[in-house]
């Protein structure tokens, strides 16, 4: 991949160096590089920034909010994040699913475990009505701060949390990431619907 990165750099074509940038920095924060991550994040950012590429970017945020959180950064993660979800709500992006995974694990950091919850039960719907199934490696990621959010709650509670979150409809999602992301989750409206 870093051949094709210089190939691309040679070239002139900055498009496809962002999305490079971009699956390099997926990689390196799988690997458990959350620095190298970040960096790579960043320049793909800066990069589709410079083209007007916004569109692309929600993506980049969200993972660069994943990186964030792995090394500690809460209110950067949480900036991030909430900078991706807003973008994935002007566009309709069902992708928001992945910003929501990486929303669950910053509010199951602050200890917000009910919530965590609701927002990974709304994540999985998502996913699985938009046909994304997650890597088994994206999962382990999650499972250090969601696994966590599990254990402080009673089981019952838990389920119950998953369960309010499978209900909400994509846009249902979506207001309330956004809530929880600028920390008024209670100001948005609760009702329930489907993912359709």
């Amino acid at each position: 991949m870093e051949e094709s990165l210089t190939l691309w750099r040679r070239l002139g074509n900055s498009a496809e160096e962002a999305e490079l940038l971009h699956q390099l920095g997926v990689l390196a924060n799988l690997d458990g590089d959350a620095p190298t991550a970040r960096t790579l994040f960043e320049e793909s950012l800066e990069i589709r920034s410079r083209l007007g590429r916004r569109e692309e970017a929600g993506m980049t945020l969200a993972f660069l909010a994943a990186a964030e959180l792995r090394e500690g950064e809460v209110d950067s993660a949480r900036s991030a994040v909430s900078e991706s979800l807003a973008l994935c709500r002007e566009l309709g992006d069902r992708r928001a699913a992945w910003p929501i995974d990486v929303l669950a694990c910053v509010t199951a950091a602050v200890g917000e475990h009910e919530t965590a919850l609701e927002l990974e039960g709304a994540s999985a719907t998502i996913h699985r009505y938009a046909g994304t199934s997650t890597p088994r490696s994206w999962q382990a990621l999650l499972a250090n701060w969601l696994d966590a959010a599990r254990a402080a709650v009673d089981q019952d509670t838990s389920l119950a949390a998953r369960r309010r979150g499978e209900e909400m409809s994509f846009e249902e999602a979506l207001q309330f990431a956004l809530g929880v992301a600028v920390g008024r989750p209670d100001t948005v409206p609760r009702q329930r619907g489907s993912i359709g």
